[in-house]
């Protein structure tokens, strides 16, 4: 039995609607609710106001879950490399360090997506040690994340993530960045939220050796 389905047991059970005893083992997973239900309900005899009641909690329960992840990275800021911030290529003196385009915004938002359905990181999914990801566009691995989740049955709410970073300024790059990220999650850009803030100066990022990202992330089943 489900967490969920065994909280709704246990409700309707103090309610003296349904014993507790003997449904355990008799509900051991939403598949087999599915088919056992409506002889519970018959076979305990619950009345017809009741009985819509159960069949509604349970429904809700089986077709409905949602999860929070959240994200997090860092790169270094270094020369020579572009700074690619959310599949948006940035002007500036210095670009992010990685693996792949080092994009670490795409990169928090991707760990935030898979943290939220316990399918790993991408370090797990994207090593650094495998040459197919050597140069890769960000983007298109969150392509991929996106097909993951939608694989295990989740589909994407929304996402907020927050930029940490002195320069380059980010505001004028804000709304590009969440059309990408949008379009790749196959999200409203409604459902996307872009945020940027410096640190004040304060420690590495404050005095520009690099930028980082926290996301946060909400799925729900299908």
């Amino acid at each position: 039995m489900t967490q969920g389905t065994r909280a709704v047991v246990g409700l309707l059970s103090d309610a003296s609607v349904l014993p507790t005893e003997g449904l355990e083992k008799e509900i051991d997973f939403p598949n087999h609710l599915v088919a056992v239900l409506p002889k519970i309900v018959h076979r305990y005899e619950v009345p017809c106001p009741w009985a819509f009641v159960i069949c509604y909690l349970f429904f809700l329960v089986l077709t409905k879950m949602i999860r929070t992840g959240i994200g997090f990275d860092t790169h270094r800021l270094v020369e020579g490399r572009r700074l690619i911030l959310g599949g948006v290529d940035i002007p500036h003196e210095t670009g992010l360090l990685g693996h792949s385009d080092a994009d670490v915004l795409a990169h928090a938002v991707m760990d935030a997506l898979l943290g939220a359905v316990a399918l790993g990181d991408i370090g797990q999914h994207f090593p650094d040690t495998d040459n197919r990801w050597k140069g890769a566009d960000s983007l298109k691995l969150l392509d991929r994340v996106t097909e993951l989740l939608r694989e295990n049955g989740w589909k994407i709410v929304n996402v907020d993530a927050t930029i940490l970073a002195e320069r380059p300024k980010m505001m004028p790059h804000l709304p590009k960045m969440r059309e990408n990220l949008a379009a790749r999650m196959g999200v409203p850009v409604g459902a996307v939220s872009v945020k940027a803030t410096t640190v004040e100066g304060l420690g590495a990022i404050g005095r520009r050796e690099g930028i980082s990202v926290m996301a946060v992330a909400t799925v729900e089943s299908f």
